[in-house]
C-alpha cells in the first residue's frame, strides 16, 4: 500500500501515515524525500514508526514529531549494514544499523512481514542509488621543521601529534572584551496588541477553569458562573466566589501580565498569567472587583485594545465594588470574596434572536458543567467546592435558572474491567517517587464517565494531576505507546507537583502536559509489587478489549455479579460469562447466624444485597463453595428490579423448603461429635442445631417426607 508515493508497511493506516508524513516534512533537509513507513515499536526508546528516506533511516515517536523531531537517525552513507536480529533483551525481530565507526543504532522491533520484502530491500535499493563519495583531495608535504635534516630529492612526512594532545585554537576575535560597556538604558513596553494572543488556546470552558482555580487558591467553598442576558442578548458572564478576596495593596499585582505572588503547597496558580490570559482570551473587558476581611472593597477595569498607549487600569469606584458585591450571595454573607466580570464576550452569538440564544446557551452550559465536573471531579467529589451554573435575564423577577456542577470521574466504573485492578506501578529517581495507577475500564460501558465528550478510544493514556487538579484527560500515552483502538479501556492516573518540572510539566492554559525526555524511560522501569510492568499492563488491556468485543458479538445474560464471600477464580468466570446489570453493585454470599427457632436455609436481603446463609448448615467438608455458587446462581434474580414479585416469592418459597430439608437431611446424619469438631461453635450450635432439626426430620435421624415449619 501506497500514500503521496510512499510505501507503508502492514498495519500502517494511510489516514495516520499522511499526518505523520506532514510533520515529518518539517525535518527533512533539502532534496531529501521519505520512501517508506513501517511500524517499529520500543518502549524504552519511543519508538511507535520507522520511516526510511532516500539519504536517511529515521526512528520515530508520532506524538513527538511536531516537538522534538526524530527519536533517533542514521546516515546511509554510514550504514555499513542493516540487519534484523536480536541484541541483548530486544526482540529478535530488531533491526540495528552498524555505521562505519563500529556503533550500531536499534531503530525497534519490525512485523516479520515488513522485515525482508519491505525494510531491508529499501535500505540496499536506496543505499546503492546513494552518490559515490568524492575522491579525497591530495595533499601537499608540509615544509620540514626548524632542525629536521631533510634527505636531498625526499618528500618531508607530515609531523603530526596524537588527536587526544592535539593543541587547541585559543585566538580571540579581533576586539573581542569580556565586558559590554553600556551608557543608559531605555524602557521597551510590551506592545498592546501582544495581549490579543495570550491565551489564543483557551476555550470558554478551559478559560473558567483558570478562574475557578483562583478560586480554589483563595479558599473559596461555593463558585457561581453567570451567563447575564439583557434584552433577549447576552451581554456579560461572571463567576463570583466567597474566597479570602483581594487586599487592595495586591490589587494591582494581580491584573499584572504575569504578576506572581506567593504560591502555597496547594496551590493550583502557577505562571501568574491565569486571570488575564483566560479573561482576554474570551473578553475585550475585564473587570474585578473583590473585599477582603477587614478591608475595604477594590475595583480595577481592563479594556486593552482601547487605544491609549500602554498599560492603563482603570480604578473601580468603592461605592460600585460595594453594591456588586453586596448583591452576591457568596461575598455578601461571608464578608469576603470575588467577582470576575467578563464584558463584549467574543463567543456570544451576536443576535437577541430567543432560539439561537438559548441553542447557545444549551451548548454552553452542558460543555462548562462536563468540562468543569471532569478538571475539578476530585475536588468535589471530597466537598472542598461547589460550582453553580446560572442563566439570569436583567429586568426579570423570574428567579435564575440554576445548574449544578457535578463531578465526573474518568475512573467512576462500578466494577472494573480486571479483577487485578487498579494497579500502582512504582519508581523512584532522585529521591522523587512516581506512582502509574493503572485501570482498565469494563468493555461495553455507556456510562457518561467512560464516554466522557466522545468516542473512548479517544480518551484512553495518562490522566495527568497536579494538586488534585486534572491537567490532561488522556489523549496521549506521552511516548510510552501510541494510541491505539485495542487500548481504549485503558486509563492511567498520574499526579506531579512541581519538584518533577523535568519530568512533566504542563502548559500556560493547564490543558496539556508537556513530557520530559526521562519520562518514557520511567514509565519503563516502574513495577507493581508483583512485579507488572507496563508492558504487561498494556497487554492485560488488549486481552480484556478482546474479551469485551466477544462479549458484544453475543447475546449475554445480564446478572448482578457475585461479591464477597465466593473465591476469586468463581467470580472471575461469572464476570467472564455475563454481563453485569447497569446500576448495580454485587451480590455478597455470607454465613451468619439465624435465630435459634429459624430452620431456614438462606434469607434474601436487598437492603444490604447480601444473601445470608444459616450458619447451622455450614458444611464442614469443603463443599461450602459448591453451595455458596449454587444458592448465588439460583437466588440473583431476587435482587434485581424495585421488589420481589408474587411468582418469584413463590420460587423461593420452594426453594427454601427443598434445600433446608436436604440440609437438614445431611445435618442429622453427621454424629453430633463430628459436628463439633468442624464448627466454631461447638456445644451452643449443635443444640440449637438439633432442638431445630424437628421442624423438618422424623423419627431414628432419617429425613421427614414433609417439610412443614418452613418458609418463603
Amino acid at each position: 500500500m501506497t500514500t503521496g508515493g510512499v510505501r507503508l508497511g502492514s498495519g500502517v493506516d494511510a489516514r495516520r501515515a499522511q499526518v505523520l508524513l506532514d510533520d515529518l516534512r518539517n525535518h527533512l533537509e533539502d532534496g531529501e524525500r521519505v520512501v517508506l513507513v513501517v511500524r517499529a515499536e520500543r518502549l524504552r526508546l519511543s519508538l511507535s514508526q520507522l520511516a526510511v528516506t532516500n539519504r536517511r533511516i529515521l526512528g520515530l515517536a508520532a506524538g513527538r514529531l511536531r516537538r522534538g523531531g526524530p527519536v533517533r537517525q542514521a546516515e546511509l552513507s554510514r550504514v555499513v549494514e542493516a540487519d534484523i536480529r536480536k541484541v541483548g533483551f530486544a526482540s529478535p525481530n530488531t533491526l540495528i544499523a552498524r555505521l562505519d565507526d563500529g556503533s550500531e543504532v536499534d531503530f525497534g522491533d519490525i512485523s516479520p512481514a515488513d522485515q525482508n520484502d519491505l525494510v531491508l530491500s529499501t535500505l540496499q535499493e536506496q543505499r546503492r542509488a546513494l552518490p559515490p563519495p568524492p575522491a579525497p583531495a591530495a595533499t601537499s608535504p608540509e615544509p620540514p621543521t626548524a632542525g629536521t635534516p631533510v634527505a636531498p630529492g625526499r618528500p618531508v612526512a607530515p609531523q603530526t601529534l596524537p588527536h587526544a594532545v592535539q593543541p587547541a585554537p585559543t585566538r580571540k576575535p579581533a576586539g573581542w572584551g569580556d565586558d559590554i560597556p553600556t551608557s543608559s538604558k531605555v524602557k521597551l513596553p510590551p506592545d498592546p496588541e501582544a495581549l490579543q494572543s495570550l491565551g489564543r488556546n483557551h476555550s470558554l470552558a478551559t478559560a473558567l477553569a483558570d478562574l475557578v482555580d483562583n478560586s480554589v487558591d483563595a479558599g473559596a467553598s461555593q463558585v457561581v458562573i453567570r451567563f447575564v442576558r439583557r434584552l433577549g442578548a447576552l451581554r456579560t458572564l461572571c463567576v463570583a466566589d466567597n474566597g479570602r478576596g483581594i487586599t487592595p495593596d495586591m490589587i494591582d499585582t494581580a491584573m499584572t501580565i504575569g504578576g506572581r505572588r506567593e504560591y502555597g503547597p496547594r496551590d493550583l496558580g502557577h505562571f501568574g498569567l491565569g486571570l488575564k490570559a483566560a479573561s482576554l482570551s474570551q473578553a475585550r473587558r475585564l473587570t474585578v472587583l473583590s473585599r477582603a476581611q477587614g478591608h475595604a472593597p477594590v475595583g480595577r477595569s481592563w479594556t486593552p485594545d482601547d487605544g491609549r498607549n500602554g498599560f492603563l487600569v482603570d480604578v473601580v469606584p468603592e461605592e460600585f465594588a460595594e453594591r456588586e458585591l453586596a448583591s452576591e450571595p457568596g461575598p455578601s454573607s461571608s464578608g469576603h470574596g470575588t467577582i470576575v466580570r467578563w464584558d463584549h464576550v467574543t463567543g456570544f452569538p451576536a443576535t437577541s434572536d430567543p432560539r439561537r440564544v438559548e441553542e447557545f446557551l444549551s451548548t454552553a452550559v452542558s460543555e462548562v458543567a462536563r468540562h468543569l465536573g471532569l478538571v475539578f471531579h476530585r475536588l468535589l467529589e471530597a466537598g472542598r467546592i461547589d460550582i453553580q451554573i446560572e442563566v439570569a435575564d436583567v429586568g426579570d423577577d423570574a428567579p435564575a435558572a440554576r445548574f449544578e456542577v457535578n463531578s465526573l470521574n474518568p475512573f467512576g466504573y462500578r466494577r472494573s474491567g480486571s479483577r487485578r485492578y487498579p494497579m500502582d506501578l512504582k519508581v523512584d529517581v532522585d529521591r522523587f517517587h512516581l506512582t502509574f495507577r493503572c485501570h482498565i475500564w469494563p468493555g461495553g460501558s455507556n456510562m457518561p464517565e467512560f464516554r466522557l465528550s466522545d468516542s473512548p478510544a479517544n480518551h484512553q493514556g495518562l490522566y495527568i494531576y497536579r494538586r488534585d487538579r486534572l491537567i490532561q484527560a488522556g489523549g496521549e500515552w506521552g511516548g510510552i505507546t501510541t494510541v491505539d483502538k485495542k487500548l481504549q479501556l485503558a486509563r492511567v492516573e498520574v499526579d506531579f507537583d512541581d519538584e518533577a518540572a523535568h519530568l512533566l510539566r504542563m502548559n500556560p492554559e493547564k490543558s496539556r502536559a508537556v513530557f520530559g525526555p526521562e519520562f518514557t524511560h520511567l514509565a519503563e522501569a516502574a513495577r507493581a509489587d508483583d512485579g507488572t510492568s507496563f508492558v504487561a499492563y498494556l497487554e492485560d488491556v488488549r486481552l480484556a478489549t478482546r474479551r469485551a468485543g466477544r462479549r458484544n458479538t453475543e447475546r449475554r445474560q445480564e446478572m448482578i455479579p457475585p461479591g464477597e464471600g465466593l473465591p476469586d477464580s468463581v467470580r472471575e468466570i461469572v464476570e467472564d460469562e455475563t454481563d453485569p446489570r447497569e446500576q448495580s453493585d454485587s451480590v455478597r454470599i455470607l454465613w451468619k447466624t439465624f435465630a435459634a427457632d429459624d430452620s431456614r436455609l438462606f434469607e434474601v436481603d436487598r437492603d444490604q444485597e447480601t444473601l445470608w446463609l444459616n450458619d447451622r448448615y455450614h458444611a464442614a467438608d469443603g463443599n461450602e463453595q459448591v453451595l455458596k455458587t449454587a444458592l448465588y446462581l439460583l437466588t440473583e434474580e431476587l435482587f434485581q428490579g424495585e421488589r420481589i414479585g408474587p411468582r418469584a416469592r413463590e420460587r423461593m418459597a420452594l426453594w427454601q423448603a427443598a434445600l433446608t430439608a436436604a440440609a437438614g437431611c445431611k445435618v442429622a446424619r453427621e454424629p453430633a461429635a463430628k459436628r463439633e469438631a468442624h464448627t466454631p461453635e461447638n456445644a451452643q450450635r449443635t443444640a440449637h442445631t438439633d432442638a431445630a432439626l424437628g421442624n423438618t426430620l422424623g423419627t431414628g435421624g432419617e429425613c421427614s417426607p414433609t417439610v412443614g415449619g418452613t418458609t418463603g
